[in-house]
């Protein structure tokens, strides 16, 4: 059994167990599993909700999901699945295609199912600001919130630190809105 480890050591491909819907230049979710973590029998998941993706695949991964697993992994959590606000691939914001926001209804299913839901759209209180308030409103119809975290440098609540620009000393802590 490949233990997380010696997957982080090649930091540029996701565990094959990886899943991916792909329509043409497009990644709705992206499930990422590893083994380790044997002390854990529950094999907590997440879901993790970003701006849009970046560029991993089922073949590849990225600092983003590289940097989530490991955080996740010092939690307990053996899987995520990466949603996005935007589906449009694009390493630069400004490439994100408007019109390719995601249905989060579609992915009712995996959030029912999932342990913790992290918010890790970065902390640009003014980017997407419409689109981040309409997945609140999802989330808070859904009766969700009370699983909804985010990951804090310093213990904020409302901290939606980007994996990509996290420390393992940071915290997961549960997601409050800012007045």
């Amino acid at each position: 059994m490949k233990n997380f480890m010696s997957f982080a050591k090649h930091s540029d491909r996701l565990p094959k167990t990886g899943s991916i819907q792909i329509m043409k230049k497009n990644r709705e979710i992206l499930t990422v599993r590893w083994s380790g973590n044997t002390e854990n029998p529950k094999n907590f998941s997440a879901v993790a909700i970003g701006i849009n993706p970046s560029k991993a695949n089922d073949e590849r991964s990225d600092k983003t999901l590289t940097q989530l697993a490991r955080f996740l992994d010092m939690y307990g959590f053996t899987n995520f699945k990466m949603l996005n606000i935007f589906s449009s691939y694009s390493t630069q914001q400004t490439g994100i295609r408007a019109n390719t926001q995601t249905d989060f209804s579609k992915f009712k299913g995996c959030l029912e199912d999932t342990d913790m839901i992290i918010l890790a759209w970065g902390t640009d209180r003014g980017a997407y600001k419409d689109e981040k308030n309409r997945i609140l409103e999802f989330l808070k119809a859904e009766k969700f919130m009370e699983k909804v975290f985010c990951i804090s440098e310093t213990g904020n609540s409302s901290d939606t630190r980007h994996p990509s620009r996290i420390s393992y000393s940071y915290q997961l802590v549960q997601f409050e809105e800012s007045a």
